[in-house]
């Protein structure tokens, strides 16, 4: 209490609630002086605790709706206003707020150490509404209206804090997300709030790539230009942003497109093997493949096309005759595109292979 020195402050329990009284009460009629405490109070072997300190106990509570602490979320620089959840029998209201629970006022009257506030309400009616205008940091913290229910003092608190702002943020990458590969790509992100941002940095798929710090304004932009994209630089891009209050994070997937790369898989046969088959893979992004007709051709000599299956399996017809398999012998090329340039539409695999006798 020393940092109050010109308030005597007893912290006490009433059923369960925290009291801080800031002046003398009129409560002792035997004697007719003031006195800190009601006497009836006081033969409750009241404990002393720390002004900090605010534990409720409702469930001891004779007056379970009152006695209470409730938490009010405000936006900053609103004219807000707490209404006491009861009236007065004797038509008196203390509010008192931070800090320490400085008295405010006494029924419809303001203190003149206190700025910014004003009472409101039907005052005949024993009503009286705190109103705070420009709600802002300094507001924050515990407040009390106090009144006598029953012949006896009760209180209802309010823990009132400004609102959690969360910074806007937006992310945006041109031409646009889908991009083939080779391309330049602009990332852009973009953070606003008030509190400013005090960081903005954008990650990608293998960790950070840009920050910003310093001095920090309402809107914070960072700019990240990927020249000559390539296939490993895919995935999801990340800009985070930060204030006094929250972090915020937004990701973009960046999808690179590119023509496939493509082999067969395929080997020698014997001529006793009635099934033979060639595979056509390919890797590409989209992966959905159209296959033009397999071209068979012996050392540049051309000799058919075949179709082959949707999936990209040629099926070697079947020679009945295993000693005119042979004829399978040369080489084999398949076609295969992903609607993805790369010079040309369709992209190209070769396999020469041979069918022996045995």
């Amino acid at each position: 209490m020393s940092d109050l020195p010109s308030n005597i402050r007893d912290i006490i329990f009433i059923n369960g609630l925290i009291n801080i009284i800031d002046k003398a009460t009129h409560f002792d009629k035997r004697t007719s002086s003031s006195s800190l405490l009601d006497p009836i109070l006081v033969t409750d072997s009241i404990p002393v605790l720390d002004k900090d300190t605010l534990p409720i106990d409702r469930g001891i509570s004779d007056h379970d709706d009152l006695n209470k602490c409730e938490i009010l979320y405000v936006a900053k620089s609103a004219n807000f206003t707490i209404k006491c959840p009861f009236k007065s029998e004797n038509g008196t209201v203390v509010w008192s707020g931070p800090p320490n629970l400085n008295t405010y006022s006494d029924k419809e009257t303001v203190s003149s150490k206190v700025k910014g506030i004003g009472i409101i309400g039907d005052s005949a009616n024993g009503e009286y509404t705190l109103i705070i205008y420009g709600f802002d940091e300094p507001n924050e913290g515990l407040y009390q209206c106090s009144a006598v229910f029953d012949k006896k003092p009760i209180m209802y608190a309010f823990e009132v804090l400004l609102q959690t702002r969360q910074p806007t943020i937006s992310m945006n990458i041109s031409p646009s997300e889908s991009i083939i590969e080779g391309t330049n790509v602009l990332i852009e992100c973009k953070a606003r709030n008030n509190p400013s941002p005090s960081l903005l940095k954008l990650n990608g798929p293998d960790g950070n790539i840009l920050n910003f710090t310093g001095n920090p304004d309402k809107e914070q932009m960072l700019r990240f230009t990927l020249s000559d994209i390539k296939r490993k630089d895919i995935g999801y891009y990340t800009c985070t942003a930060r204030n006094s209050k929250a972090n915020r994070t937004v990701s973009v997937l960046l999808n690179i497109l590119y023509s496939p790369t493509v082999t067969i898989t395929g080997r020698n046969f014997s001529n006793i093997e009635p099934v033979r088959n060639l595979d056509c893979v390919a890797l590409g992004n989209p992966n959905t493949y159209k296959y033009k007709q397999w071209e068979h051709s012996f050392y540049g000599q051309h000799i058919r096309f075949l179709s082959g299956l949707k999936n990209g399996t040629l099926v070697l017809p079947f020679i009945n005759k295993r000693e005119h398999r042979y004829e399978d012998s040369g080489s084999y090329r398949c076609f295969v595109g992903n609607d993805i340039p790369d010079g040309d539409f369709y992209q190209t695999a070769d396999i020469f292979i041979q069918t022996k006798g045995v």
